[in-house]
């Protein structure tokens, strides 16, 4: 799953997901546009915290990981 993935499964725009996790505008945007990829195990914290505060709109794609 792709970072861009990930916050379209949310209701966050790419500002409201970067105040959400207090982390730079600019790097959410670097990773939305491939210059840059989060490390796997911030892809795993941000999921964690998503689903356990109900954020994800849609978990379907977590079905195979669990």
């Amino acid at each position: 799953m792709t970072f861009k993935e990930l916050r379209s499964m949310t209701d966050f725009n790419q500002t409201q997901f970067a105040s959400y996790f207090k982390i730079p505008l600019r790097t959410v945007q670097n990773w939305e546009g491939g210059v840059r990829q989060p490390p796997e195990y911030l892809m795993d914290l941000f999921i964690y915290k998503l689903r356990n505060e109900g954020l994800l709109t849609n978990t379907e794609a977590f079905s195979d990981k669990e």
